[in-house]
């Protein structure tokens, strides 16, 4: 019988029903102070395309003229709809790995 299971990240599917195709949803998480980006097609660790979708609250200062720039933003929402590898083209195979020389403490950001 058909299902899915999360992998470093991702939904795969374990198989799908009657030969069917299963539908399967890419989900990538944006790494953090401990974690990194890695292609598991070519071993990439530095160059991805990101597509993702941000929900913002801002504020517009206009001047006189009518010209605006943004002064603040907060991020309200953020979904990650895609990671891409920038080496070999490949969106099925990144994963979220544990960023060895990273220690959250010592972090000057």
């Amino acid at each position: 019988m058909g299902g899915a299971r999360v992998r470093a990240g991702r939904l795969q599917s374990i198989g799908a029903p009657f030969a069917c195709a299963a539908i399967v949803r890419w989900v990538t998480s944006l790494p953090d102070a401990a974690h990194r980006w890695r292609c598991g097609g070519c071993g990439n660790l530095t160059r991805f395309d990101v597509t993702r979708t941000r929900r913002t609250q801002e504020f517009w200062h206009f001047d006189l003229a009518g010209e605006h720039r943004v002064e603040e933003v907060e991020v309200l929402g953020e979904d990650v709809d895609m990671v891409t590898c920038r080496w070999c083209g490949r969106s099925d195979a990144i994963e979220l790995v544990a960023r060895n020389d990273a220690d959250p403490a010592t972090d000057p950001s």
